[in-house]
């Protein structure tokens, strides 16, 4: 615990030694203030303390319950007159039988000192809970280790002077405790508040002190007094015989001792043998056990002295002195309870010594703590920290996380789906002070959820908080429909459910996630820079894109019937990034002659392209390539690619890259017409068909490049007498070249 804690708990510590044992006169002020004349100005002490009843209002007749010592007569009256005139004597706690509003007024006199008090409330008489019960004659509930109140869970309590809330329990003591006290308990229900007055304490717990066998006293257990300091003869454990004349003398407590001693005046030397002097047992001086070994403690404490033989004595809060052979301390959940005593020893009767004893029992539930979080809403995207505000020590426990490669379709109202994860007590960590991170380095939405709990000196936990957020720093939506498809979290295999768009609040402004998209393609300019990685996931039909320059690492994720359709002379250039598109239909429809368009749809300048699930269409016009790629690498399975133009045109042309085509449909049609083009690069292409519709058709063209070949169709329209399907230079090779067909082509490869 840091220095800011400890004193923040020490404070009120100290507070509770000096208060505690006063509560009761604290009461009146619980729910409201009671009037209060002193007329002796010089004596500033109460002459008495109200336990009840005190200002508010209350479903339950309420008693008349007073602290007051033996020299301070009471006197009080319930209808408003001056209890000095017509009032009664109060003689002990009573039943006040109204209901309504009430007016007690209360005078207590002391030698020349007197003190009024008027205490205002009201009651409004509900039917009596089953399971309180009835008070004794001395209008209190008696709670020990045999009788208490078992306050169902469905309720809500609070004890003394704390309107602290706690959920029902058994109140009763698991041991017989020593000390008495008067503990006001509230019952809250929805017809109102009842109010009771507790008594706690066993008396059968207590022990009577014999009488004492010798005529000595010690003082601060060294020092021994005889008969009332005349002077004595003694000796020690047999050893010489010595002189007291105070009759005072000093002793070793570590061992134990027998003394024998002669009043002076009773001893004759010379007559020794027929002197009977008197024998003395003192015993090692003891320890106090079960002392806890911090200032507070949230569990009961049972004081006893190592040496049973011994018993313990204190003086209780009205002056009666107490003695117990154990000395159990406690209170009943939902209290606090500060013990400050001198606690004293006996033997036989005579006291060998005290120690003082301070602690306290502390069963008040600290505040749950609050999480500080720097995310804004409940789907972050960009990592949580979080912090926590509270003067106690944190406990927390992240719990594992729901992820999704796809996000979530969530937010803080609909995550039934996905139920809260269980932790166990070793899971939880002190919080050192430093910000707990929730972040997603991996590119997988998480759903967090954290637990926390508050825990004070004495060892109480509050009850469990939790604080759950989604982390996607990748994962965006944009949607032109008014319906989105199904969301599905891949790796927790759980099914989200569509969202019909119209049926969301028109006050939600969409930010990205699948709850809430955006509705067009312009948020797609950021993402195409980010620093980090960005996977968008995009419904519906767009038009008329315009260039898109992608320096990132970004993901384009569609539904099948995506489209996205580019304006003359836009697409995509990709310059030191990679894109990863499926599931869409990309456009590039320019159908003038002119040729001052740019003329590719896809353009990679050290980058990767990985297409997926796609169909690439483009009509460059006059001439054009669907792909062009420099010192880049591409990948693409199951992907159609129809590329149309009127003079030249290509479906994919590389320059020092990487080619890794499988099941690909390739479509080219133009009057001088090339599917793959390689330059000075590696190329795989398996289980596709290329079909080139052109007076000059290549079906792939390699130039100082290797490639392997399998499984692939190779189409050309017109039967070509001498016109291989594949043509490569000198310096380019075939690894392997397995069950590939042709047809319209005179051969496979050039001779």
């Amino acid at each position: 615990m840091n220095n800011k804690r400890l004193s923040l708990f020490l404070i009120p510590l100290i507070f509770l030694f000096v208060t505690l044992p006063l509560f009761t006169q604290n009461t009146q002020m619980e729910e409201g203030s009671s009037t209060t004349e002193n007329n002796d100005t010089k004596n500033t002490a109460p002459l008495v303390n109200i336990i009840s009843p005190v200002s508010g209002t209350w479903a339950n007749i309420q008693p008349l319950v007073l602290e007051r010592d033996d020299n301070t007569d009471v006197y009080y009256s319930f209808n408003g007159d001056d209890p000095l005139k017509s009032g009664f004597v109060y003689d002990g706690s009573v039943r006040i039988n109204l209901d309504g509003d009430v007016m007690v007024r209360i005078t207590a006199v002391r030698d020349d000192a007197m003190e009024s008090y008027t205490v205002t409330y009201s009651v409004n008489k509900q039917e009596d809970l089953s399971f309180v019960p009835e008070e004794n004659i001395h209008a209190y509930i008696e709670v020990n280790s045999e009788k208490g109140i078992n306050i169902p869970s469905s309720y809500e309590y609070s004890l003394g002077v704390s309107d602290i809330h706690n959920s029902g329990r058994n109140l009763k003591f698991t041991k017989p405790v020593v000390i008495e006290r008067l503990i006001p308990l509230k019952i809250y229900t929805k017809n109102g508040i009842f109010r009771y007055i507790l008594k706690t304490g066993d008396i059968n717990a207590r022990s009577k002190l014999e009488k004492a066998q010798n005529d000595v006293t010690f003082t601060d257990w060294n020092y021994l007094e005889f008969k009332n300091g005349k002077p004595i003869i003694y000796s020690v454990d047999n050893g010489t015989l010595m002189e007291s004349k105070s009759g005072h003398i000093t002793i070793d407590r570590s061992v134990d001792h027998t003394i024998i001693w002669y009043e002076k005046d009773d001893y004759d030397p010379k007559a020794k043998e027929k002197n009977l002097g008197k024998t003395l047992f003192v015993p090692a001086k003891t320890e106090l056990v079960g002392y806890p070994k911090d200032l507070a403690s949230s569990d009961l404490v049972n004081l006893k002295p190592k040496n049973a033989e011994y018993i313990l004595g204190f003086i209780a809060e009205n002056g009666e002195q107490i003695y117990c052979k154990e000395l159990t301390v406690d209170t009943l959940f939902g209290d606090a309870l500060g013990f400050n005593k001198e606690i004293s020893f006996y033997y036989q009767g005579v006291k060998q010594g005290s120690v003082v004893v301070t602690f306290v029992v502390d069963k008040i539930l600290p505040d749950k703590p609050e999480f500080i979080t720097s995310a804004k809403q409940f789907y972050s995207r960009e990592k949580v920290v979080l912090d926590f505000d509270t003067d106690y020590s944190i406990y927390y426990a992240i719990a594992d996380s729901y992820t999704s490669k796809d996000g979530f379709y969530l937010n803080s109202d609909n995550t039934d789906r996905f139920p809260m994860p269980q932790v166990k007590e070793d899971d939880y960590i002190l919080f050192s002070g430093d910000p707990v991170v929730l972040e997603c380095p991996d590119y997988i939405a998480r759903l967090f959820t954290v637990y926390a709990y508050a825990q004070d000196f004495a060892g109480n936990k509050s009850p469990i908080v939790s604080y759950r957020v989604v982390v996607d720093t990748a994962n965006y939506y944009i949607s032109k429909d008014t319906e989105l498809t199904d969301v599905k979290d891949s790796t927790n295999d759980v099914e989200l459910k569509s969202n019909n768009l119209s049926e969301v609040n028109v006050s939600v402004i969409p930010d990205g996630t699948a709850m809430h998209p955006y509705k067009n393609l312009d948020s797609l300019q950021k993402f195409v820079t980010a620093k980090s990685k960005k996977i968008v996931h995009i419904t519906g039909s767009f038009t008329s894109l315009p260039t898109y320059d992608v320096t990132a690492d970004l993901e384009i994720i569609g539904d099948g019937n995506t489209e996205l359709n580019f304006a003359p002379g836009c697409g995509i250039n990709i310059i030191n990034g990679s894109v990863y598109i499926c599931g869409c239909t990309v456009k590039y429809m320019n159908y003038t002659s002119e040729d001052r368009y740019q003329n590719y749809l896809f353009n990679a300048l050290n980058s990767k392209l990985l297409l997926i699930d796609c169909e690439i269409v483009s009509r460059p016009g006059k001439s054009g390539t669907a792909i062009k790629l420099t010192n880049s690498s591409m990948s693409a399975a199951n992907t159609g690619i129809t590329v149309q133009a009127i003079s030249y045109v290509s479906a994919i042309s590389a320059d020092n890259s990487e080619l890794i085509l499988k099941g690909i449909r390739a479509v080219v049609v133009g009057q001088t017409a090339v599917a793959i083009s390689l330059n000075k690069g590696i190329g795989s292409l398996d289980s596709s068909t290329f079909n080139v519709l052109s007076d000059l058709p290549r079906a792939v063209e390699l130039t100082e490049s290797s490639a392997v070949l399998k499984n692939s169709s190779y189409v050309s329209t017109k039967c070509m007498e001498d016109v291989p399907a594949i043509w490569l230079d000198s310096k380019s090779k075939i690894f392997i070249n397995e069950n590939n067909t042709i047809s319209g082509f005179s051969t496979l490869l050039v001779e």
